[in-house]
């Protein structure tokens, strides 16, 4: 149950190594999301579309506030793990998750109860089936917690993959089956999460599921005094992301907003996935360094991070911006191809977003959750006002500007709140040299696009790794990358492929 990195293990390649492992994690998702995209769009109009994304958008919202436990013990499974408290931290931990779940039960049957007769069928018959997704969410996510802070990894990317693809083919079947298709889509993903935990359960075991005695009310209350800030941060991050498509709704209408929905899940199944592939891995390995070798080592640490995910995530940010065309192309219906045009705004705010989380994690180690949170809402409302008065006289545009603007605004803040906590080094000099090999990379991935005019996938097909290739010989002519991490990657490859297991 404490299986867990050494103190003297964490560093550089550890990050490397776990970013690795957590590869299947994020890109298969994402993959998948991308690759079952041309086929959801194929039966849903935008206007269908438009109404999925927006019951969608509430089970994301609901699910910010319930996967609190999930927060806590990333943070605090490490604190307890070697001291007397460890059985009343995991009691504690199973008794919130009860709680939680008949809270969100009773709290979302009143709220669908009063409003069954003001919203529309396909509104109450979404949110009837969500509800259910909801419930069956919040278990999930807390035993993928334990899996991720054990660094269980390759579990839990078994598991991840679990989830979306089997949402997917049953949502798909359903819909194929049903009259009543974005209510398919969302039942598809209830049955896939309700399959996920019952295989993951036995993994994490009953002798932890059914730890409820030992539990403490001051743990708790540590729990959630640490987690309702950043709960609150979490609604003020949805409302930053998911508040314009409800303006779009009211003053565009549902067609707008399937258009600017399936335009968003392109770019953001593109570079968020590698944001939350890097966060996944980095997240719990600064916090394990924080507290077994101090803030000198997570310092280092921090800035090593922020190196990789720029080296990691800005090439494929100007990737995206130049075959921004071919790749909605393929990943949708023409229906939906006037969205091209807000991909890079899109890509371009979710790798500000990556950049403040990296800063937003000396608060975290610090424990001070208050000002990241009022950062958030700050720029939420921002956003909010932008969009009230662009949106309605320019329409999805608007939005994805406004969006990326609002991203800037809050990694400014959040940089300016952070000197006083931390003292680090941001690494200005790789983000000069991968911005100078990720624009040498954009301009011969534009060479390609002039050449090949007659095929979309041939143009993708040939972009991305000739795009790979053109950026990896840029930093090395730059060298920006060494030698020793060449040999790192080179090491964790043959490890995983000749000498572990599957799965540990």
């Amino acid at each position: 149950m404490r299986d867990g990195p050494s103190v003297q293990s964490i560093g550089g390649k550890d990050l490397i190594k776990d970013t690795l492992e957590y590869l299947p994690a994020q890109v298969l998702p994402a993959l998948l999301n991308i690759v079952f995209l041309p086929l959801i769009t194929r039966y849903l109009s935008p206007d269908e579309y438009g109404y999925y994304t927006l019951v969608i958008s509430v089970v994301t919202l609901v699910n910010t506030t319930t996967n609190w436990l999930s927060i806590s013990v990333s943070r605090f499974y490490y604190a307890y793990s070697e001291t007397n408290q460890f059985s009343s931290f995991i009691s504690s931990v199973m008794v919130s998750l009860l709680s939680t779940a008949v809270l969100t039960a009773v709290s979302l049957f009143i709220l669908l109860s009063g409003l069954k007769n003001t919203l529309s069928g396909v509104f109450v018959r979404s949110f009837f089936v969500a509800f259910f997704l909801i419930l069956a969410l919040i278990p999930l996510d807390t035993f993928l917690g334990f899996l991720r802070v054990r660094r269980q990894i390759r579990w839990y990317s078994f598991f991840s993959v679990l989830k979306v693809l089997g949402g997917w083919l049953f949502g798909v079947g359903f819909m194929l089956l049903l009259p009543y298709r974005v209510e398919a889509l969302i039942m598809g993903s209830f049955v896939a999460v309700v399959l996920t935990l019952f295989f993951v359960g036995p993994l994490i075991g009953k002798e932890l599921i059914f730890s409820i005695k030992n539990y403490s009310g001051s743990l708790i209350m540590e729990m959630l005094r640490y987690s309702f800030p950043l709960l609150v941060g979490n609604f003020a991050a949805w409302i930053l992301s998911f508040s314009d498509r409800y303006i779009l709704q009211i003053y565009r209408g549902a067609y707008e907003v399937g258009i600017y929905s399936v335009a968003y899940r392109v770019a953001e199944s593109s570079i968020l996935l590698l944001l939350s592939l890097f966060a996944f891995s980095f997240n719990p390995l600064i916090i394990f360094v924080w507290e077994k070798q101090g803030q000198s080592a997570a310092s280092s640490f921090l800035e090593t991070g922020t190196r990789y995910y720029i080296l990691l995530c800005l090439p494929a940010v100007i990737g995206l911006s130049v075959i921004q065309k071919p790749l909605l192309a393929i990943f949708a219906s023409p229906d939906y191809g006037a969205g091209a045009l807000i991909l890079p705004w899109v890509a371009f705010g979710i790798f500000f977003f990556g950049l403040f989380q990296r800063f937003g994690a000396i608060f975290s180690l610090h424990k001070k959750t208050v000002p990241p949170v009022m950062a958030l809402i700050g720029t939420g409302l921002i956003n909010i006002c932008l969009n009230l008065i662009l949106v309605p006289y320019f329409g999805y545009r608007a939005a994805a500007m406004t969006t990326t603007a609002s991203y800037v605004l809050l990694l400014g803040w959040v940089a300016l709140g952070t000197r006083k906590l931390m003292v680090w080094q941001f690494p200005w000099r790789t983000l000069l040299r991968a911005g100078f090999a990720a624009a040498g990379m954009g301009g011969g991935i534009w060479f390609i696009g002039q050449w090949i005019h007659s095929s979309a996938l041939i143009n993708l097909l040939l972009s991305i790794p000739i795009g790979v290739i053109l950026f990896c010989i840029l930093l090395v002519l730059t060298k920006e990358i060494r030698a020793d991490e060449f040999r790192a990657i080179k090491a964790i490859f043959q490890r995983g492929f000749n000498k572990e297991l599957l799965f540990r």
